[in-house]
């Protein structure tokens, strides 16, 4: 069976505070206009929080973690993304790298949300 893990009334206020800096940074850092200094400092405050969620309890602690990871994964693909392309645009990265063209393939009378990667 399932546990369902103890979470304190405390932890709420830490958890609102922490989960409204996440969402107003991840707007401001990871929006349409990008930059990778930026970007390598929202990563640092990523990791400050995901320390402080670690110290929360069931749902808080779980919750939290799951957003750090995922603005995590979309930080560090960001600024792995050494270009900009379409309408995300790299202010360190002005133009597109056309190296890079062949990583994205798009296949006529295919579902256009439906994207083929390869080379």
């Amino acid at each position: 069976g399932f546990r369902i893990a103890e979470t304190y009334d405390s932890d709420q206020l830490d958890f609102n505070v922490l989960k409204e800096e996440i969402l107003n940074s991840t707007s401001s850092y990871l929006g349409i206009v990008r930059e990778g200094e930026e970007i390598k400092k929202f990563i640092s405050r990523l990791d400050e929080i995901g320390d402080k969620a670690k110290k929360l309890s069931g749902w808080f602690k779980f919750r939290l973690s799951s957003m750090v990871d995922v603005c995590l994964l979309m930080s560090k693909a960001s600024l792995n993304r050494k270009e900009s392309r379409g309408a995300l645009i790299r202010e360190d990265f002005p133009e597109e790298d056309e190296n890079l063209v062949l990583n994205y393939v798009f296949r006529k009378g295919f579902d256009p949300y439906e994207v083929s990667i390869g080379k």
